[in-house]
């Protein structure tokens, strides 16, 4: 809220209050910001799951071990020595915890193309994009189906090194856990790069209303005229955010008192005038999340750094009244804002009124028909609790959103538009 400088303003901002919590409202509450999400970009979301495809659980069998090998580093990591060319995993006598008839339950080392051993995230996620086209493409949801029912993947989950032995220490994920993982990557498309595009939003508000108090005898009007806005541009590349703020407003209360002088009736007139702008200047790290959902629904969440502003006030006053008028003080004031988070849902997380000026355009993210995450939303804020997220920075910034006299809320409109794609 922009202070009020003068005596006289002061007064009837606690007046204000008085009567707003006279009729059993109570000030709007500054919304908490939801908690940075950790991942965005599809190679992100397949790194929650490296760990697991890197543990001796599974890397056992995916390149780490090789039972055939007659010399080389590998062959004495095989606690059961050299197989024979030939021979399997189960016939040696070790490794019988599976139904050899079926050659999918068989124990048996992978193919070179699945060789997990001394891979980087990159390296294994593009060895895992290939095996998930190739298994949907024989089957919709085959790559899914192949981590949720494999046998073999079972037994290493509950620490089976090739079903011959036990272990404390099985994968670092619990499989649920692997699986959702697996989930979110499969939703992005199974992709391995990052999110390319932007995000602009742009916050505005402006005000010009009028009221009287006092008494018959000593009337005071007071005119208000405000206006402020916010220009949030986020721009990724190459898995980073940078970050643009661009913001400022000003406020211009006139309060004109008229009184019952000895000579007959005068007038004071007080001005006070309250500019404030932003500090912070040019790109800085910023903050993106995209959460998609198997029916193509998604979350995009974005934030920026700590903001800084400087409020300057000023003003003047003048009168027809015997004696000086209070004159408002001059003042500079420095506030630090923490980071604010804003959130973007398609479909839209709250109700669609075009005529109350609340509308989203945007499309359900397909990897296949529509690989990109576009949209406009207009949302035009009257109470805090219009916006399921907190939408606004003017909500709990140093900007007059709500009336003088009243406390009531005014209109704040924030338009955000996004436009992002997966390269090649």
């Amino acid at each position: 809220m922009m202070r009020r400088n003068t005596a006289i303003v002061a007064a009837a901002c606690a007046a204000a209050l008085a009567a707003v919590l006279a009729l059993g409202q109570q000030p709007p509450a500054i919304p908490t910001p939801p908690p940075e999400p950790a991942s965005s970009d599809p190679l992100e979301l397949f790194t929650v799951m490296v760990p697991t495809f890197t543990h001796p659980r599974c890397a056992n069998c995916h390149g780490a071990v090789d039972p055939h090998a007659e010399s080389g580093p590998l062959e004495d990591t095989h606690d059961g020595g050299i197989i024979e060319a030939g021979g399997t995993c189960a016939n040696s006598g070790c490794h019988t915890q599976t139904n050899d008839t079926q050659e999918e339950t068989r124990w048996q080392t992978a193919s070179p193309f699945h060789n997990f051993n001394g891979k980087t995230a990159k390296e294994l996620c593009d060895m895992q994009s290939g095996v998930a086209d190739d298994k949907n493409a024989r089957r919709p949801d085959g790559y899914y189906e192949h981590l949720n029912t494999d046998f073999l993947i079972d037994l290493a989950f509950v620490g089976q090194s090739g079903g011959a032995n036990s272990s404390t220490d099985p994968p670092p994920l619990h499989k649920d856990d692997f699986l959702k993982a697996a989930r979110a990557w499969l939703n992005v498309g199974n992709k391995c790069n990052s999110w390319t595009g932007s995000i602009t939003q742009h916050e505005t508000f402006a005000s010009s209303y009028s009221y009287l108090q006092g008494g018959a005898g000593s009337p005071i009007r007071v005119t208000v005229h405000e206006q402020a806005q916010r220009i949030f541009t986020l721009d990724r590349a190459n898995g980073d955010s940078e970050v643009r703020i661009n913001q400022g407003g000003q406020q211009t209360m006139v309060t004109v008192i008229t009184s019952e002088g000895p000579y007959g009736p005068c007038e004071t007139t007080i001005t006070s005038n309250n500019r404030w702008t932003g500090q912070n200047q040019g790109a800085e790290p910023g903050g993106m999340n995209v959460q998609i959902r198997p029916d193509g629904s998604y979350t995009i969440r974005f934030s920026g750094p700590a903001e800084k502003t400087v409020t300057q006030d000023s003003g003047h006053a003048s009168t027809n009244c015997p004696g000086a008028p209070p004159g408002p003080t001059a003042d500079t004031t420095d506030l630090d804002w923490n980071t604010w988070r804003s959130s973007i849902h398609c479909p839209a997380n709250f109700t669609q009124d075009p005529a109350g000026g609340n509308t989203i355009d945007c499309d359900l993210y397909d990897s296949k028909t529509n690989p990109r995450l576009k949209g406009t939303m207009v949302r035009t804020l009257r109470r805090h609790e219009d916006a399921p997220d907190p939408q606004s920075w003017m909500e709990v910034s140093t900007v007059g959103i709500s009336r003088s006299d009243t406390g009531a809320q005014l209109p704040v409109t924030v338009v955000t538009t996004w436009d992002f794609t997966l390269p090649p």
